[in-house]
């Protein structure tokens, strides 16, 4: 099928059938995941993200402020509980698949991507990469809006170039990875139009996104850069050219081999998928990205999520790739064998969230880890011997989550103990305390910073048991000065 070709009566009926079945099957996606997010133990880093809603600033240290927004409002409308600040991700997953029915030629790829470990299991943690991908999203329905004009032979009026502004300042407040998509737009337009009828209005889009960007801006000129100088570090971790090759495991682990497969058709039918205003978009936003974040982890360490933009122009593209290959059953055969590996990792740990599959060893069972967090700050909570006006102190940035999405706000992390974090942005001197409580492995020794305290109480023996083995004793000491 060409892309342009219009579409028969018994086509336009099957696909009203499609779409029914779709909605059926996003309609149980949804609910399962609310189930999962009550369900699901904590994450580390999701109690920090509420940790950061629970004190509104212009930015935090790891990321934009707006993860930390979208919680704030999500547990004003739901309640401070973890189900309610895990909804906004549940609600994006969603939407992203609407989207993706709306952009694709039929249904059965995204079938398969929703029974991916990245869907099933993603869609319900909250990290940054929730409001990154909406924006990100709603930056290439405008893209894909301002290519429609230009092919109409229409010049896109001010309005429409703001609209691109705000998508992209809002997009910047939720991941600086959102900085690459005006790349991708300038390199997609250069390519395809002349300067001048995009220039002032590519470059009006970009002052009004840098202006919404400001507050990250002046926050990081209040802390002298630390936090910017700190991500900008933190992709730049040299690593073997043979790391290119974990990431791709991966990629592949989380949503399949597809996008690898399927990047020679793309290469082949370029000029084809150019002929369409939509394809030739989704094209640029989907090799672009992908070609950056190969190369960069051929020198530079990745974690497997900070790619995950790239594939969303990828699955409508693919799309267009079943709907023009003959044989329903080769095809479909190409596409299972693409996601088998995903689908195996979903089965497994699907098993596993029920019923422990012993070849998962205890340390690398994060399920079980979190499980037994969550367990050990729930037997600190009921303890009624720990005094709650007495500040604490921990070694991580972790720790201090959860002691304050347990009720104990007057949580402090431990400068140069752990790696920084927000709490370690602000003054948090602990002799400037007569007596505090340290948290800590049992019998470990204090840390210089704690030596001006000269009596130590152990007050609470915490073991902390993963699938019925102790791997290790915590304990809360206080400490006092004479």
């Amino acid at each position: 099928m060409k892309w342009g070709q219009h579409e028969s009566l018994f086509s336009l009926w099957t696909t009203a059938r499609d779409n029914r079945a779709y909605w059926l099957v996003l309609a149980f996606a949804l609910i399962v995941h609310i189930l999962l997010a009550g369900f699901l133990p904590a994450a580390e880093d999701e109690l920090y993200y509420w940790s950061w809603s629970q004190n509104p600033s212009l930015s935090y240290f790891d990321h934009p402020p707006m993860i930390a927004w979208w919680i704030f409002i999500a547990t004003r409308l739901f309640g401070d509980s973890l189900l309610a600040v895990r909804l906004p991700g549940v609600f994006l997953h969603l939407f992203l698949f609407l989207w993706m029915m709306q952009a694709s030629k039929n249904r059965i790829i995204l079938y398969f991507l929703l029974l991916t470990p990245l869907s099933i299991f993603g869609a319900v943690f909250m990290t940054p990469d929730i409001p990154l991908i909406f924006f990100w999203v709603l930056y290439l329905i405008w893209v894909i809006r301002l290519e429609e004009l230009f092919s109409e032979k229409e010049r896109p009026r001010l309005r429409t170039w703001a609209e691109g502004g705000l998508i992209l300042g809002l997009g910047l407040l939720s991941k600086y990875t959102m900085a690459l998509a005006p790349m991708v737009l300038g390199i997609f337009l250069v390519s395809t139009r002349s300067i001048k009828k995009w220039g002032v209005g590519f470059l009006g889009h970009l002052l009004l996104a840098l202006v919404l960007f400001t507050p990250v801006i002046w926050f990081n000129i209040q802390h002298n850069y630390e936090p910017l100088l700190f991500q900008w570090n933190h992709t730049r971790i040299p690593v073997s050219p043979n790391f290119i090759f974990t990431y791709l495991a991966g990629q592949i682990a989380l949503l399949g081999a597809l996008p690898f497969l399927l990047t020679p058709w793309i290469a082949i039918n370029f000029r084809e998928l150019l002929s369409g205003y939509q394809t030739r978009v989704l094209t640029f936003f989907f090799l672009i990205p992908l070609v950056f974040f190969l190369f960069k982890s051929s020198h530079s360490y990745l974690e497997m999520n900070w790619g995950l933009v790239t594939y969303l122009s990828f699955w409508p593209l693919a799309s267009h790739f079943y709907a023009q290959s003959r044989g329903p059953a080769r095809k479909l055969g190409f596409i299972g064998f693409a996601f088998t590996v995903p689908l195996l990792i979903s089965l497994v740990l699907t098993i596993h969230l029920f019923s422990p599959i012993q070849f998962i060893k205890p340390h690398q069972d994060r399920l079980a880890k979190m499980s037994a967090y969550s367990s050990l700050f729930k037997a600190i909570s009921a303890n009624a011997i720990l005094p709650k006006d007495i500040p604490i102190y921990t070694p991580t940035y972790q720790w201090t989550s959860y002691f304050q999405f347990f009720g104990f706000r007057n949580t402090r992390q431990l400068k140069n103990v752990g790696r920084a974090s927000h709490f370690t942005l602000f003054p948090n001197d602990p002799c400037l305390n007569s007596q505090i409580i340290w948290f800590r492995i049992k019998n470990e020794p204090l840390p210089q910073d704690l030596s001006c305290f000269s009596k130590l109480r152990s007050l609470i023996e915490l073991p902390l048991i993963l699938r019925e083995n102790q791997l290790a004793v915590w304990e809360l000491v206080e400490l006092s000065k004479l």
